[in-house]
């Protein structure tokens, strides 16, 4: 254990590198961080100097700013239920842990792995080997993977650590079929063990780079709290790839964090994190909880039953939430999670991966929402809805500054985007002071997140049938965007841009 409380590193953050995976870019966070800020400042004092800021262009920005007062302050909320989570309630959490006393009796594990590197399984496994020893209870590991070789090299690597005696590991080959498939079968055969009633079953994928002393860390909890059914952790990112790709992963984590803090102090979450999760045995062992992974479906009020492909996550967390379970999230406790874009190209590999997380988003928020705000928690029922409307909010400053701009002249553009880079700039420095990560890419990179994602999750709402792994091949029966779906969609944003267009007074500039 460390001396502030959480885990050891064991491998140190700013050196970690693993078969070109890497924790952040040359000097990304030491080229004068300042300059970020000092920037858009002086470009907005020139602007006022100038007289573009004059008149009209100050109602625009004061009509700006009332719109993202409302998002703002949500945005601060968020922050400040985070730091209190961090920095009061989780630490009462854990006063008067006893990591010998509040032991389990027996640690499964379930890991999936999917045409992963040699080198990536070794130290994945031997990782996860060595905590195990560590920890000292009796342990079963379950892997399943898609490669003859990989279970040879998995024996060796357990030999090495001297895992024979020790602990039960049990290979499961992947049929084809889907990460879904190879989960269910991989609980069914825990389940048939007959394991102790106090057993913590870990979900991680075999991508996933523990760190040493997180099942120390984190199993106590379990013990201390029984209605607690479930916990997550930080997610580090390792990434392979161009340096915008490494810092894009890097501020999505960030931003992960502080929101899992804030929605963690409802001792609820909103998702629990394939990477790796920690689940209570008593969950892991009902038939119905790999049941729901195999075979989860949503009712759609156009499509009807819409079958869940990707996202297991989402599911595992529906069952916990459904069932009134809690769930505690571990702001000290982190993972290294190996990323690489699905494409060499910046822009089509970021889109297709959130394509594919906010379809597992819109799919699964409308029945958590059908569970009523008793059952979700207040606050996480509010961020359900709020994720609802964000998708169109995010839009409204976009939307309003190019017509404005197709009326009035690019120097409304000029004035926007001085606009964006100091609020963007201010929100980063937020999230990365929480985090304890920046970059000088996390302004752009926010914004680029805020307003693209916004229009992949209006495409996804109306497209929820389209689901497809982004590194498996494996696509939805039923997963062609219909003529149907287009044409409302078209008509919605038609709608959005005409009411922007009146509320935003842009044709009283024109008039």
């Amino acid at each position: 254990m460390s001396a502030d409380g959480g885990i050891d590193a064991g491998i140190a953050p700013a050196q970690t590198s693993l078969g070109g995976f890497a924790a952040h870019s040359p000097r990304s966070e030491s080229l004068g961080g300042a300059a970020v800020f000092l920037v858009p400042l002086l470009a907005m004092l020139l602007l006022s100097r100038s007289g573009i800021g004059d008149g009209a262009h100050r109602a625009v920005l004061a009509g700006l700013s009332l719109i993202g007062l409302w998002r703002y302050s949500w945005a601060m909320t968020h922050y400040l239920r985070a730091c209190w989570y961090r920095h009061y309630t989780y630490p009462r959490l854990r006063d008067g842990l006893d990591l010998q006393r509040d032991r389990v009796d027996h640690v499964a594990v379930v890991i999936t792995s999917f045409r992963i590197e040699a080198e990536i399984n070794a130290a994945v496994y031997a990782a996860l080997f060595r905590e195990l020893l560590d920890y000292g209870a009796r342990a079963t590991v379950v892997a399943c993977m898609t490669d003859p070789a990989d279970a040879r090299l998995l024996r060796a690597v357990g030999t090495a650590c001297g895992c024979e005696g020790r602990m039960d590991v049990s290979l499961i080959p992947q049929a084809g079929l889907g990460k879904r498939h190879a989960m269910a079968r991989a609980l069914r055969h825990l389940a048939s063990l007959a394991l102790p009633s106090n057993s913590a079953v870990v979900l991680m994928d075999g991508d996933t780079l523990i760190r040493r002393g997180i099942l120390r860390h984190s199993l106590p909890l379990l013990r201390r709290y029984p209605e607690v059914g479930a916990l997550t952790v930080d997610n580090i990112p390792l990434v392979r790839g161009s340096t915008i790709s490494r810092e894009w992963y890097r501020l999505r984590m960030a931003q992960r964090h502080l929101l899992m803090c804030s929605i963690a102090l409802s001792r609820k979450l909103l998702v629990l994190t394939g990477r790796f999760s920690i689940y209570r045995g008593a969950i892991a062992f009902d038939p119905g909880f790999a049941e729901r992974i195999l075979d989860d479906e949503v009712q759609h009020w156009r499509f009807g039953r819409i079958k869940m492909l990707s996202g297991d996550d989402k599911s595992t967390w529906f069952w916990v939430l459904s069932r009134g379970w809690q769930m505690l999230y571990l702001p000290d406790a982190s993972v290294y999670c190996l990323e690489e874009l699905p494409s060499k190209s910046f822009v089509r590999g970021s889109t297709s991966l959130m394509r594919r997380w906010f379809g597992n988003m819109v799919r699964a928020s409308g029945r958590a929402l059908g569970l009523g705000w008793r059952r979700v928690g207040v606050f996480p029922y509010l961020v359900l809805i709020d994720q609802r409307l964000s998708l169109w909010s995010a839009l409204i400053g976009p939307t309003l500054c190019l017509t404005l701009t197709a009326f009035q002249g690019p120097h409304v553009l000029g004035l926007y985007l001085v606009w964006v880079a100091t609020v963007r700039s201010v929100q980063a420095l937020i999230v990365g002071l929480f985090a304890g990560r920046f970059s000088i890419w996390f302004p752009p990179l926010l914004f680029y997140g805020q307003t693209v994602g916004s229009a992949i999750k209006i495409w996804a709402t109306f497209h929820p049938n389209v689901q497809n792994w982004t590194r498996q091949k494996i696509r939805a029966a039923d997963s062609v965007p219909h003529l149907v779906s287009t044409v409302l969609m078209a008509m919605s944003l038609l709608v959005f841009v005409l009411g922007v267009i009146l509320l935003g007074g842009v044709l009283d500039h024109v008039l």
